[in-house]
């Protein structure tokens, strides 16, 4: 709904749209004040939530500059999903929730839209800070939307992993890379993963083309708690690379995925982990194990989900990584943080160097991959993963400071991004939340 209630419209020779929402009484009302960083925080380029707004920080040089000027409604609840950074630095994407209805169950879902951070852009006129959407629709919490190129950005819905094609000039396609039905391919069937109850969740693609995400079996629809349970899978995207670079069919009608270069089995590498239990929570959305890849070399860390006490409202894990992406014979980490609360929504990150896991959810939680007690910081969880610095030596992560809800029942939150490097925390950005590096 609020990709059509957007004032979008197309770009001149864009694989994109500029978003603007323009509601009345916006958040164009009280322009930001520049966000302070303090001195002694870790190097290099970022990006961050500040005041509604994404900022970016370049590294070597002081302060800030604000990149999006997205007009918001100060009538609703916002919430920010993950910043990334596609391959090359130069674009940003992003989900963003705006809930015009306060007083319902939070939304946590919203369309993903992608700013250029760099100059050259997308959609509209190309300048750095235009901001587009793709028309698809990605979570707040985890990370269900990844660049597998400069160009294609691939997202999951529950009942299916998409592909957008940002350079795409002519046509602003979307591909289904994979569903969980049977589809009719050539007179023969081709199951691409097996029917019924089943949906994706978080996604993340490796340099060398492979596909890692959620899979999830649901065998309780309509329950609270345990639903059913979940995996993690690898599918190899080798063919997905050639044909994004098909041009369309007959100039009119593009490529469809099904005919024209079916995605069969011989791709599926099959589950490599173990996520345990699927359950919903108070709001009634799915939740599995958390994981993530280091953005570089072989880490892989991953929550198994126990069980779940909903009486009690806890849920209880355990978390293991391997530096080989097998994920057999793992050793165990994180074990303090085996019990969490249900409403919290759990997010893995891996350091640049694969050496340091980081688990955000009621706390933080880090540990360095080679072994050594888990180091906790209270009261720094999140919905979005800590980030780490270029460096590894220190996790950075968004910390609820204050909650408070207005006349109109529009949740106001109060944030500041800290630095835990297992020791000590320093704050980094006051007022600020889900920083992101450009690695």
């Amino acid at each position: 709904m609020l990709v059509l209630a957007a004032c979008s419209i197309p770009g001149a020779g864009s694989g994109g749209a500029d978003f603007s929402l323009g509601l009345a009484g916006s958040t164009a009302d009280h322009p930001s004040q520049p966000p302070q960083i303090a001195a002694t925080g870790p190097g290099g380029t970022y990006a961050f939530v500040y005041d509604n707004q994404i900022w970016v920080h370049t590294a070597g040089q002081a302060g800030a500059k604000q990149l999006t000027h997205v007009v918001l409604s100060n009538g609703a609840n916002i919430t920010w999903g993950p910043l990334v950074w596609s391959p090359n630095g130069k674009e940003i994407a992003f989900a963003l929730v705006q809930d015009l209805t306060p007083s319902s169950p939070s939304r946590v879902s919203g369309p993903i839209l992608f700013v250029n951070a760099a100059g050259g852009g997308s959609c509209g006129d190309g300048s750095a800070g235009t901001t587009c959407s793709t028309g698809a629709t990605g979570s707040a919490y985890g990370h269900t939307y990844a660049w597998f190129t400069d160009k294609t950005l691939i997202y999951t819905t529950g009942g299916g992993i998409m592909l957008y094609d940002l350079g795409d000039t002519q046509y602003q396609r979307v591909w289904q890379v994979l569903t969980p039905v049977t589809t009719l391919i050539g007179g023969g069937t081709t199951s691409y993963y097996s029917s019924g109850n089943t949906g994706f969740g978080d996604v993340a693609v490796t340099t060398t083309g492979n596909l890692y995400f959620t899979q999830y079996t649901l065998s309780r629809l309509g329950a609270v708690g345990q639903i059913g349970s979940a995996s993690l899978h690898v599918y190899s995207l080798q063919a997905l690379s050639d044909y994004v670079a098909l041009p369309p069919d007959d100039g009119l009608v593009p490529y469809t995925l099904a005919g024209d270069l079916p995605l069969s089995s011989c791709c599926d590498q099959g589950a490599i982990a173990d996520l345990g239990i699927a359950y919903t929570d108070a709001a009634g959305n799915v939740v599995t194990g958390a994981w993530q890849i280091s953005p570089r070399g072989g880490t892989l860390a991953a929550q198994h989900v126990d069980g779940v006490d909903t009486k009690a409202g806890v849920v209880s894990s355990h978390f293991a990584s391997c530096t080989d992406f097998s994920y057999s014979d793992c050793p165990p980490r994180l074990q303090a943080a085996g019990k969490q609360p249900i409403t919290a929504h759990g997010a893995m990150s891996v350091s640049p160097d694969g050496q340091h896991i980081a688990y955000s959810s009621d706390a933080l939680y880090v540990q360095n991959v080679g072994g050594g007690g888990a180091a906790k910081l209270a009261g720094a969880g999140w919905i979005t993963a800590p980030a780490w610095s270029p460096d590894g030596r220190a996790a950075v992560v968004t910390q609820l400071v204050s909650t408070s809800t207005d006349a109109a029942e529009v949740q106001r939150n109060v944030t500041n991004a800290v630095t835990f490097d297992g020791k000590a925390s320093t704050a980094l950005i006051a007022g600020a939340q889900d920083v992101s590096w450009r690695y």
